[in-house]
C-alpha cells in the first residue's frame, strides 16, 4: 500500500459576495506502476445570503488510487451554489454531494461527468435538502462507461414541511459503449409539501445505430461518428461550466477520454 491523503477545505462566501473555486487530484492514469494509495478529502463551502459560490471539481487520479470526497454545502437566502464534478480517474471511486438550502430564494446547481473503462467503479451519492420555502435544486449527472466499468448514482432530494413553491429537478443519464458496463442508478423524491414541482429520472442505454448510420452517409467514417456522438452526450454537462479556461481543460480531457475508447 502507498501514501494516505486526507484534506479539508472549508470555504466561506460572505454576503454578496461571488468566489470561484477549483479542485483538482492528480495522478498519472497511464502508470500502473504507482503503488495504490488513497484520497480523503472534505470540502465544506458555507454561501451567505445573496453570494454566489461556483465549485469545479476535477478528479484524475492514477488507476491504482483510490478516491473519496465529501462536499458540503450549506445556502442561504437569495444565494446561489453550483458544482461541477468530471471523473476520468481511480481504480475505485466515489463522491459524497450533500446540499442544504437554508434560505429562501436559494439555489443549488449540480452537475456531473464520470468517463469510466477498463474495471474502474465509481460512486455518486447525493442529498438535497430542501429546508425552506422558494427555493431551486437542479442536478445533471452523465455517465459515459466502456469496457467493464462500473457506476452508482444515488440521489435523493427531501423537501421538508413547509417548504412550499419547491423547484426540484434531477436527472441521470448513462451511456454504455460496451455490453460489460453496469450501472445502477436510482434517483429519489421525499416529498412533504404539497405546493411543489419536482422531478427525477435515469436512464441507461447505448449509442443510436441510426444517427451512427447517418452520419456514415455523409461521409463520416465510423469512428469519427462514435466520437462525435458520445461527445454531444457530455457536452450538456460540459455547457454548465461558466468558467472558460476550466471548460477548455475539461474539453480536451473528453476528447483525451475518447480518443482512448473509441
Amino acid at each position: 500500500p502507498g501514501a494516505e491523503f486526507h484534506l479539508r477545505n472549508f470555504v466561506s462566501v460572505g454576503k454578496g459576495a461571488k468566489a470561484t473555486v477549483v479542485e483538482e487530484f492528480i495522478g498519472d492514469p497511464a502508470d500502473r506502476s504507482i503503488p495504490s494509495y488513497w484520497t480523503n478529502a472534505v470540502t465544506e463551502v458555507f454561501v451567505d445570503d445573496g453570494a454566489v459560490a461556483d465549485h469545479y471539481k476535477i478528479q484524475r487520479e492514477s488507476k491504482t488510487a483510490y478516491h473519496f470526497q465529501t462536499l458540503e454545502a450549506h445556502v442561504g437566502a437569495d444565494a446561489v451554489f453550483s458544482n461541477h464534478s468530471v471523473a476520468v480517474g481511480s481504480a475505485l471511486g466515489r463522491n459524497d454531494i450533500r446540499g442544504k438550502l437554508t434560505g429562501e430564494g436559494g439555489e443549488a446547481i449540480c452537475n456531473g461527468l464520470y468517463l469510466l473503462k477498463d474495471q474502474q467503479l465509481f460512486d455518486t451519492h447525493l442529498f438535497m435538502d430542501h429546508a425552506v420555502p422558494e427555493c431551486k435544486s437542479h442536478e445533471l449527472y452523465k455517465g459515459i462507461l466502456s469496457d467493464k466499468a462500473r457506476a452508482v448514482f444515488c440521489g435523493r432530494i427531501l423537501v421538508q414541511k413547509g417548504a412550499q413553491q419547491t423547484d426540484a429537478i434531477q436527472n441521470n443519464k448513462n451511456l454504455l459503449l460496451s455490453r460489460g458496463a453496469k450501472v445502477n442508478t436510482l434517483p429519489q423524491l421525499e416529498i412533504y409539501a404539497d405546493d411543489v414541482k419536482c422531478t427525477h429520472g435515469a436512464t441507461v442505454g447505448e449509442l443510436d445505430a441510426t444517427a451512427l448510420y447517418y452520419l456514415q452517409t455523409r461521409g463520416i467514417d465510423p469512428k469519427q461518428g462514435h466520437a462525435m456522438l458520445t461527445f454531444a452526450f457530455a457536452n450538456e454537462v460540459m455547457d454548465e461550466v461558466n468558467c472558460k479556461p476550466v471548460k477548455a481543460h475539461i474539453e480536451a480531457l473528453v476528447h483525451d477520454w475518447l480518443d482512448k475508447v473509441s
